[in-house]
């Protein structure tokens, strides 16, 4: 068993994402895995429970990817390189999805189609974002907070 970088909660399932790139997503009612499997090369570094699509979405630390997963098939739906430096954040809002990199951008796509809307350079790694109201806030290495 590897270290748990993240972990997500909703409702009775749990997921968490470790440092060897296995995610697992538990029944809780149950207290059994519902599956563990492999989608990033190196450590998860976010992971998010979508509910209402039953959509895992999960970032690699080391591989730059975005990996949607179908929490009732187990099947991919996207895997998509979206930086080139460690995805060290992400959030969505069932219409935006962005993550934060560092690589100093943040990638903003639409959370349906997962078409990429723009990438903004930051100049910092970013270190976290979060999406409210339809704009995107970071917080970046050097500890500003930045909103667009």
């Amino acid at each position: 068993k590897e270290a748990v970088m993240t972990f997500d909660w909703k409702g009775s399932l749990l997921a968490s994402g470790d440092k060897k790139g296995l995610s697992a997503v538990w029944d809780l009612n149950a207290g059994e895995p519902l599956y563990v499997v492999k989608r990033h090369k190196g450590a998860i570094s976010e992971l998010k429970i979508d509910q209402e699509n039953n959509w895992l979405i999960t970032t690699g630390l080391n591989d730059g990817h975005l990996v949607i997963s179908d929490l009732r098939s187990n099947q991919v739906v996207l895997d998509k390189m979206v930086h080139t430096g460690s995805v060290n954040s992400l959030d969505f809002d069932g219409r935006l999805l962005a993550t934060g990199s560092a690589d100093h951008t943040i990638s903003m796509l639409d959370y349906r189609s997962a078409k990429p809307l723009c990438k903004v350079d930051t100049s910092e790694m970013v270190n976290c974002v979060k999406l409210v109201f339809g704009m995107v806030a970071c917080v970046t290495d050097g500890g500003n907070l930045m909103v667009y």
